[in-house]
């Protein structure tokens, strides 16, 4: 099937991008994330929130390889292969390539504000309006919630030696002051994130983060695949390979206006 290349408002426009991979794809409406995790599941105990405040804490930079895919409210599918890039607490770096192996795309969070640059179009677009918060993603990315693990607050009092006295304890569930509510299993791996969260429009709405297949990575345990979604946009992400705590200047999730690229401010 043959697709245009169209250029729309908002995050929709990297549909334009992809479509020069992938082709126009239609498939139902993405369903609702879900809004709670089961009520009777026990709390975590210390020893397992110090595991996740540690990687927290350890884990300063990531760079990786990625497929991903996304998928929107208006039914079309969209995928390709992509290089992420992580500076803790607040930068991200996604780079989309095109069928040539060049870069066509790249979208920056620099803590404050989306830019898009768009080399299809030569077009540089500044306070980029995604459909989900920015400031959560690169924790997510990284396998880690967005609230600081210091910070936790469960339903309730944790009993430290609740899991050690169970022959196969099930994963337990922990709830941030910021409202996040994570399901953990007995190896310290988060499975399930759900929050209350807005988007940079202002627009409020309840995000789903799923995390899988982890493996460790230089002592540190990651998941490679990472799910998020919300009412209206859902992206899946499966590194091929990752790099972490390397070197990474901060002038890279700053993007400066290029000979030959339009500068388009809101």
């Amino acid at each position: 099937m043959r697709c245009e290349v169209f250029l729309i408002s908002n995050f929709l426009f990297l549909i334009s991008i992809f479509f020069v991979l992938t082709g126009c794809a239609f498939i139902p409406t993405i369903s609702q994330p879900r809004n709670v995790l089961p009520s009777e599941l026990k709390s975590c105990n210390s020893d397992i929130i110090a595991s996740i405040q540690k990687r927290g804490e350890d884990l300063k930079t990531f760079k990786g390889t990625a497929q991903v895919e996304a998928i929107f409210e208006d039914g079309r599918e969209l995928s390709g292969r992509a290089v992420i890039v992580v500076k803790r607490p607040r930068l991200f770096r996604l780079e989309i390539f095109g069928p040539f192996n060049q870069i066509i795309a790249v979208v920056t969070y620099n803590g404050e504000s989306v830019s898009l640059l768009s080399l299809q179009e030569k077009r540089l677009y500044r306070n980029y309006p995604l459909p989900i918060d920015a400031s959560r993603l690169p924790q997510y990315i990284l396998g880690l919630p967005a609230a600081a693990t210091r910070n936790y607050e469960s339903a309730e009092h944790p009993s430290k030696g609740w899991i050690e006295s169970q022959e196969n304890p099930p994963p337990c569930l922990y709830v941030t002051s910021k409202g996040e509510q994570i399901l953990i299993n007995t190896e310290g791996a988060i499975q399930e994130i759900i929050s209350h969260a807005s988007d940079l429009r202002g627009k409020d709405y309840n995000m789903h983060v799923s995390m899988a297949s982890y493996k460790e990575v230089n002592s540190f345990l990651f998941p490679f695949s990472i799910s998020i979604s919300n009412k209206s946009f859902h992206i899946s992400i499966k590194y091929n390979d990752m790099e972490l705590n390397q070197q990474i200047s901060e002038d890279l999730f700053s993007l400066s206006l290029m000979q030959g690229i339009e500068d388009i401010a809101p």
